[in-house]
């Protein structure tokens, strides 16, 4: 093995995997969490605000089982999501036709915010103005804003 191979963030040395060669051999009976939570407590490894890195000891340890440099025990439950893999039930479709017809139902109108729910308040849907208020207002003082842009008496 190379001396000082990175897994995990963490430099792995020969000594390193004797260790969990040994823990794994004096311990059969323990699982893989409990591995490398007590692998966490004898490295001293712990993210910044004090808790044991048991993920990324978890992850080192497969790692290493993948490599062939240690043997784990088998994993207690499946990782796999039951649902991952379960087909949806199938769907059936009504054939019927709809009643009545798309051109005789109420049109909907779907308020974006809360500007469009008040207008909604104060004008029913057909009485609404064409257009925003503060362009009606623009639009009857668009002449004098004309002759104040281009500098002419009013």
């Amino acid at each position: 093995m190379q001396a000082g191979r990175i897994i995990q963030g963490r430099a792995v040395r020969a000594q390193d995997i004797a260790f969990i060669r040994a823990l794994i051999a004096t311990h059969p009976t323990w699982h893989r969490t409990r591995l490398s939570q007590e692998l966490c407590q004898r490295w001293d490894w712990v993210a910044a605000n004090g808790r044991l890195k048991d993920m990324a000891a978890r992850a080192l340890l497969r790692k290493l089982h993948a490599q062939g440099l240690i043997a784990l025990p088998a994993p207690v439950r499946s990782a796999n999501n039951a649902f991952r893999h379960r087909s949806p039930a199938p769907v059936t479709i009504a054939r019927a036709p709809i009643s009545p017809p798309a051109q005789q139902l109420e049109r909907k109108q779907h308020l974006r915010n809360r500007h469009q729910t008040q207008n909604f308040r104060l004008y029913p849907l057909r009485q609404r103005p064409a257009c925003p208020r503060h362009l009606r207002q623009s639009e009857e003082n668009l002449p004098e804003t004309r002759h104040r842009l281009l500098g002419l008496p009013a």
